[in-house]
């Protein structure tokens, strides 16, 4: 009888491991993990984002970064190819922050028919004209993308065909 009770509490911690170690290795969904990637921004100035809408100057993209953040969100190492994008949550057109906490793995139109990353790019350039021309407040723009791109791709552009 303790035999079998002590199987039975080994078994329980093992799986509680294994469930705890593998909490995120869940497959990615089409909204980043907010614990994972929470959004941060490098400036709320909208004029530091619309005199220069290059961003080139603020992507520092390395392989370790990718991988991590890969890692992160339970998907192996190395190249994704066509299947998902590492991305920025909030975008560098709009003010976002090229760090860990606004990277995320989202899907391609590859593997994700409707809320991908093609489709994303297009609210991001969107919105980026709607700031500039001074029809949307930045931090507006920001804090919605942040909570969540889908829901904003609705209210700024409509619904998705």
């Amino acid at each position: 009888m303790r035999r079998a009770f002590i199987a039975v509490i080994i078994a329980l911690d093992i799986a509680a491991l294994v469930s705890h170690r593998h909490a995120h290795a869940q497959p990615p969904s089409i909204l980043p993990d907010p614990t994972l990637t929470p959004g941060a921004v490098r400036t709320t100035d909208m004029h530091a984002v619309c005199d220069d809408r290059h961003t080139r100057q603020f992507r520092h993209w390395s392989r370790a970064q990718a991988d991590r953040i890969l890692e992160e969100y339970g998907l192996p190492p190395g190249p994704y190819g066509r299947e998902r994008e590492i991305d920025h949550l909030i975008p560098l057109d709009l003010g976002g922050a090229d760090v860990d906490a606004n990277l995320w793995t989202e899907p391609r139109r590859s593997i994700e028919p409707v809320s991908n990353a093609e489709r994303k790019d297009r609210l991001e350039w969107h919105m980026a004209d709607l700031v500039c021309s001074g029809q949307l407040d930045l931090h507006v723009a920001q804090e919605a993308i942040r909570t969540n791109w889908i829901e904003a791709y609705r209210t700024y552009i409509g619904e998705p065909r």
